[in-house]
């Protein structure tokens, strides 16, 4: 006799905190309010039964250690989400959900009303193999504003495809999986989805890179032991190819030893000379590279500027979001085709060393644009 063992959610999502709001409303609560914070209540029920003294889980994503909502089931089986000890509510976009019963986290024991048991009684699939798979990134970009994101994985580091936790497909070695799975949300919400991804070298030089605006990721990764081919294949594809934050630390995984100072290697200058690196990050999640600068004017290369947010856009920058880093693309057009154009066209530096990328546009319209976009007071001296 076979016994099949089953899980039933309910879930209500009461209302997002959204509008103007009130003009005495605190600085945390207005920042709850943007990112779209909504109160999220439930039922879960094991078997026919109502799970009493369970953790709920809405991550981010399948990392196991990725941020997450969570919620307590009291003894009829209901719950009510929290972003964090201060707020109830859930982040917007879909999650990765998972169900313990025994205590995970820290701050969850002040919630739970019952015991719990040593051993978890909830099967796998529930929880740490769970399948109930979801999209979150292009709802912060759409809460954002945003006109397009590139969402690049790891070509060479995917320990969450086929372990176990991710299951996408019976033959799950798919480098555009991303792409797919969140393009048709994109194309609801009228942003631009730009296909990439991310070369993954654990050594320094070469270290790592991103690429956008390719067209297979997969015909990339098939020459994954040579990375100068892959940047060649992925420029062949018409894709940009930018140098992931160079000044990183980490030395068994593709950054620099401790106390080795920054610098444009022969290894860089040779994909550089051949066409095959087109600009460099000096900004990176929170750190700035301020000697980028100086590398791009000198070499005719882009500077970006990017998140590289693995977790929740919550949990690396918290509420007030105050330095989420963004590559501002000048286009003459709304689209995809337009910005892969702004972004391979020549620089043209403006005051103080600093570049905008020209789009046809032409240097002097980009000085009206500076111009009109800054604004100078009279000094104020007193003596």
């Amino acid at each position: 006799m076979r016994t099949t063992t089953t899980i039933l959610f309910t879930l209500c999502v009461l209302g997002t905190f959204t509008g103007c709001g009130h003009s005495n409303a605190s600085l945390a609560e207005k920042a709850y309010r943007a990112a779209g914070v909504a109160e999220v209540t439930g039922t879960i029920t094991f078997d026919g039964q109502p799970l009493a003294h369970a953790q709920i889980q809405f991550s981010e994503n399948a990392h196991l250690g990725s941020s997450f909502c969570y919620g307590v089931t009291d003894a009829n089986g209901r719950y009510r989400m929290r972003v964090d000890s201060h707020r109830t509510g859930s982040l917007p976009g879909d999650k990765v959900v998972r169900v313990w019963t025994t205590l995970r986290g820290s701050g969850i024991s002040d919630l739970m009303q019952g015991p719990y048991p040593d051993k978890e009684t909830i099967p796998l699939e529930y929880n740490r193999e769970s399948k109930l798979t979801v999209r979150a990134r292009v709802q912060e970009a759409i809460q954002n504003g945003f006109d397009a994101i590139a969402i690049t994985d790891h070509i060479e580091y995917r320990p969450f495809l086929g372990s176990g936790i991710l299951q996408l497909a019976e033959n799950n070695d798919d480098h555009d999986a991303a792409y797919k799975m969140a393009k048709p949300e994109a194309d609801r919400a009228n942003l631009i989805l730009i296909k990439g991804t991310e070369i993954t070298k654990r050594t320094m030089p070469p270290g790592h890179f991103n690429v956008i605006f390719i067209k297979d990721a997969n015909a990339i990764a098939a020459v994954v032991d040579d990375w100068k081919k892959m940047l060649a294949v992925a420029t062949d594809q018409g894709g940009f190819v930018f140098w992931d934050h160079p000044g990183w630390v980490a030395p068994t995984s593709g950054g620099l030893e401790r106390g080795v100072p920054m610098s444009f290697t022969d290894e860089h200058e040779d994909v550089r000379k051949k066409g095959h690196l087109h600009g460099v990050e000096v900004f990176n999640g929170t750190s700035h590279f301020p000697i980028v600068s100086d590398w791009c004017n000198e070499r005719d290369l882009g500077l970006i500027t990017v998140s590289d947010v693995h977790s929740s856009e919550l949990q690396m920058y918290g509420l007030q979001n105050p330095r989420r880093p963004i590559t501002l693309v000048l286009a003459e057009e709304r689209t995809e085709e337009s910005m892969r154009a702004a972004f391979c066209a020549p620089h043209h530096r403006l005051g103080g060393g600093h570049d905008l990328r020209q789009t046809g546009m032409g240097a002097e319209t980009l000085h009206r644009l500076y111009r009109n976009c800054a604004r100078s007071r009279e000094r104020y001296h007193q003596e």
